[in-house]
């Protein structure tokens, strides 16, 4: 009987890793389409101010327009341009704090691999307290690195929504 139950843990304690580790593949697959939707949404932005910008060049090469339209132009080029290097300042953070989620992805990742070679070492009652204690401390690791991680996903959504 108690071997019953102990096969019957480890058995549960298996689906549920497996059961995480879908979970966790379905947040990185969301992940990399947010991803993907906030640079496609960036890149919009940035070929619309590129385009603008022609046209107003274009303009202003073709009239003889006067002083007051000239200087009109300059500045909504270079409001165009400050614009553009906003956009750039923007995707260079968005690459950088997506490349710091991946991270902390991959430590999840591995830190629940350990976690589900330890079970399936030790059981799912192991004895030996120091055991216990060091899956204490794994499972605590894991909860932060999963609010770090919402936290990341937090600033990455701020960064593309804020103009």
């Amino acid at each position: 009987m108690n071997k019953t139950l102990k096969t019957l843990a480890l058995l549960f304690f298996m689906m549920s890793s497996q059961f995480f580790f879908a979970q966790q593949a379905d947040n990185n697959r969301e992940g990399q389409r947010r991803s993907r939707e906030n640079h496609r949404r960036i890149d919009d932005r940035a070929s619309a101010l590129r385009e603008e910008q022609k046209a107003i060049e274009f303009k202003k090469s073709q009239n003889q327009s006067s002083v007051k339209d000239q200087k009109a132009w300059d500045d909504r080029i270079s409001q165009l341009k400050k614009e553009q290097l906003d956009i750039d300042t923007k995707n260079r953070k968005l690459a950088e704090q997506e490349n710091s989620l991946n991270a902390t992805n991959d430590k999840i990742n591995k830190l629940q691999a350990d976690q589900d070679a330890e079970f399936k070492k030790n059981g799912t009652s192991p004895k030996d307290e120091n055991i216990r204690k060091q899956r204490a401390i794994a499972k605590d690791n894991l909860n932060k690195l999963q609010q770090i991680q919402m936290q990341q996903q937090a600033d990455i959504d701020k960064t593309v929504t804020t103009p």
